[in-house]
């Protein structure tokens, strides 16, 4: 099994857990292949969206996490394959920023994933009651046109001309359905409304996750959709594994 999508003991909204410990844990669960991929810093001058303020590892933890994991692969080299990464919030007008980042740290990683966990301030994955203010706020509780935004925006990401030196993923492709329960939508409509971003893939070369941590989420189902999967696998899109464990 190859998981491409692992948190560290430096990410302030994880488990607690050393980063040993969860690669140890990956590997009990039959993980040959473990890609770290922990939330890089926000950039400069952007607030962090979350209440509290927990999205990413902070700026001065860069260096170390890079050695911990480097450490870790060194280590464990006989018995899995350690690949050190970061997953990228997309965040619109910080593209600069983010490939500045990227320029800086790139020879020290293998991979990457680009996600998109906020809109207008707002984090869509936080709690029910965020996205309720994300809805109230920005769209006039109406959940469809939240859906289109939320796929526009991640087009823009894809589109976005990154100079990435290794391979990248697209994280939780839908990870705005997480509190469906909540605000429920029909399936055709969110399809649609992913239209946007599937197209933008085109020619990209990127692959998209499928992230089972959407199981345990009040969704009970895998990001993408399987009709999502099925759109992908229809354009021949790559897709990888990942766990998204913290």
């Amino acid at each position: 099994m190859q998981d491409w999508h692992v948190h560290s003991g430096f990410c302030p909204h994880g488990s607690g857990r050393s980063t040993e410990e969860i690669l140890l844990e990956r590997m009990e669960q039959g993980a040959t292949l473990v890609g770290f991929a922990e939330h890089a810093p926000f950039p400069e001058g952007c607030i962090d969206p979350s209440p509290l303020r927990d999205s990413a590892i902070r700026a001065q933890d860069v260096e170390p996490y890079l050695d911990e994991v480097e450490r870790l692969r060194e280590k464990y080299a006989a018995r899995c394959d350690v690949r050190i990464g970061f997953e990228f919030d997309y965040l619109p007008g910080y593209e600069t920023t983010i490939q500045d980042f990227i320029d800086r740290y790139g020879h020290r990683m293998d991979h990457a994933l680009l996600s998109l966990h906020c809109l207008h301030d707002r984090c869509v994955d936080f709690s029910a009651a965020e996205m309720k203010r994300l809805l109230d706020d920005h769209f006039s509780g109406n959940v469809v046109l939240l859906y289109h935004d939320y796929y526009q925006t991640l087009a823009r990401a894809i589109r976005s001309p990154w100079r990435f030196p290794f391979p990248v993923a697209i994280g939780h492709f839908d990870l705005v359905k997480k509190f469906r329960p909540d605000f429920p939508i029909d399936p055709a409509v969110a399809l649609e409304a992913a239209l946007p971003a599937l197209e933008a893939l085109a020619g990209r070369g990127l692959t998209v996750e499928i992230n089972t941590s959407g199981l345990k989420k009040p969704c009970q189902e895998i990001y993408p959709t399987r009709a999502i999967i099925a759109e992908l696998q229809k354009r021949g899109v790559r897709l990888q594994y990942g766990s998204d464990t913290h």
